[in-house]
């Protein structure tokens, strides 16, 4: 029997015939439509990298952009790296934005292409003049850390200015921490928190860590336990480690929230499963938290760091008894040789 054909819902729509006809824009909007599926388009992300192919072929720089992130993606064709960084070069040279940023983004990370911070923070530069914001907080971060050009900490804190205000998660993280230390702005734990809580409020796991130290400590506004171990809860549960040390430290301190040392427990495994450092000094053998469970409780599940238990508390006392015994052994025979030595 044969396989009933499954007619194009795209097949009558204007854009659609504009596309068979070789419009490239047409072609681009159409590929979109395929890749992303509308309720009445079914996604077919292979039919869409057709259509955006045919436009990008005809030179269209945004769906060159498109293709390049297809394929470094693998959306609807085999992920290949250096397919895309031709895609995103042949955007950029036409001076796309978006191309720029995929570029640049390439070379800083090695994707597809030799790592090259020097020619990532001039792409970075191209796309950021024209108001990508992705790239002024990138552009920021370059200045921040050295990447391909000199650490210049009142560049960075300009660069992520721009974007922060244009309400850019990444870039409010960026600048609050600037406020924060004091780096390339005057010191101001207000401004701080301020730009912290604009983006932890988007759901940026590691502005929402900051912002809930900020609570735990009183730093740049109202000390506030539970608004900390809120926060906090937010980022863990989103696997940011130090979020996750924090709802530790929150548990076993009884900040925000009752005290619970299994609870707290819990937290810094994750945390230390993920390399947190603070965390693993909690779990560390001799810590309180490392004793937990000892005598029948549950077992820590991160095994590196579980602590041998002592099978009860009678050794522990026969041990402190005997060092006693010892101790006033060496007292008496420290006496005793005394003694003789002024009777000599």
């Amino acid at each position: 029997m044969p396989t009933p054909v499954v007619p194009d819902p795209l097949a009558k729509d204007p854009y659609h015939m504009a596309a068979e006809r070789g419009d490239a824009n047409a072609q681009n909007y159409i590929g979109s439509i395929y890749i992303m599926g509308t309720p009445e388009v079914p996604k077919n992300e292979a039919m869409g990298v057709a259509w955006i192919t045919r436009a990008a072929e005809q030179g269209l720089a945004d769906a060159q952009t498109k293709l390049a992130y297809c394929w470094v993606k693998g959306v609807g064709v085999p992920k290949d790296e250096v397919r895309a960084v031709v895609w995103y070069r042949k955007a950029a040279e036409q001076g796309d934005a978006k191309g720029q940023y995929g570029l640049a983004f390439c070379y800083a990370h090695g994707i597809g292409i030799i790592k090259d911070e020097g020619q990532a923070y001039t792409w970075y530069c191209k796309a950021a003049h024209q108001g990508d914001l992705e790239s002024q907080n990138a552009v920021g971060s370059c200045y921040e850390y050295g990447h391909g050009v000199p650490i210049d900490l009142t560049q960075a804190a300009g660069w992520y200015r721009k974007p922060a205000d244009a309400g850019f998660a990444q870039a409010q993280e960026g600048l609050g921490t600037c406020y924060m230390i004091g780096a390339g702005v005057r010191k101001d734990e207000s401004k701080a928190a301020q730009y912290l809580q604009r983006a932890a409020e988007q759901g940026l796991a590691e502005a929402q860590t900051k912002l809930a130290y900020c609570y735990l400590s009183g730093t740049g506004v109202r000390k506030d336990p539970v608004q900390a171990a809120t926060w906090y809860r937010r980022a863990a549960d989103q696997g940011d480690a130090k979020a996750q040390y924090g709802m530790g430290f929150c548990y076993q301190h009884a900040l925000g929230v009752c005290k619970d040392d299994t609870l707290a427990q819990s937290w810094y495994q994750k945390a230390a499963f993920l390399g947190n450092a603070e965390a693993k000094k909690e779990l560390a053998p001799g810590t309180t938290l490392a004793m937990i469970n000892a005598s029948g409780g549950s077992q820590v599940a991160a095994a590196p760091f579980k602590q041998p238990a002592y099978e009860n508390h009678t050794l522990l006392q026969i041990e402190l008894v005997g060092a006693i015994i010892v101790l006033l052994m060496c007292v008496r025979l420290m006496i005793k040789t005394s003694r003789g030595n002024k009777e000599e």
